[in-house]
């Protein structure tokens, strides 16, 4: 079903006595014409008000909502981007990715949620990065660049590279990919 046919459903009608003493509240609250009632609408429902009482007007009215489709879809759309992300945070520290690694993929997540998600997987912070053997490094060096050419999402791309060395930390393989760059060269 297109999101064009359920733009415009039919409101849904609540008819619970509590719920409409709610809303009259709310509209007296907010001042009866600036939440859209006529002034004449207004003047003689607040004398009916004073005169009858609030449950006396409870027959003539009538609560319905709306719900916007694109509005609503849109949150679960927002919900689910969350939550992808959440559970790929996860996998990141499960597998030994370092805080800066972290916060370079993951610039939104404060390291107050890092370290809590650590300490619920019951995951200490990588402190040492191993060093790779020659082949492993080689084939490190193969696979990233051929992550690279396939894949767009560089989380995606580290997750692959950790799945094909699962030995390694993210952490040992992040170190390793940014050898030379990250420690200062002498000047001669």
């Amino acid at each position: 079903m297109s999101n064009t046919a359920l733009a415009k459903p039919a409101p849904l009608k609540l008819d619970q006595a509590v719920v409409k003493r709610k809303a009259l509240r709310q509209l007296v609250r907010n001042g009866l014409v600036e939440s859209g009632l006529p002034a004449e609408a207004a003047t003689v429902f607040m004398e009916n008000l004073r005169d009858l009482g609030l449950d006396a007007l409870l027959p003539a009215i009538q609560v319905c909502v709306f719900v916007d489709i694109d509005v609503l879809m849109g949150q679960r759309s927002v919900l689910h981007n969350q939550q992808a992300m959440n559970t790929m945070l996860r996998r990141f520290i499960q597998a030994g990715a370092g805080t800066a690694l972290l916060r370079t993929l993951f610039p939104a997540v404060s390291l107050q949620t890092i370290d809590s998600i650590r300490q619920d997987l019951n995951v200490a912070p990588p402190i040492v990065a191993e060093e790779l053997s020659p082949d492993d490094h080689s084939y490190m060096r193969r696979t990233w660049g051929q992550l690279c050419a396939q894949m767009h999402d560089p989380r995606e791309r580290y997750l692959a590279l950790h799945e094909s060395l699962p030995r390694y930390s993210l952490y040992t393989l992040f170190c390793a990919l940014n050898q030379g760059y990250s420690q200062p060269r002498a000047r001669t």
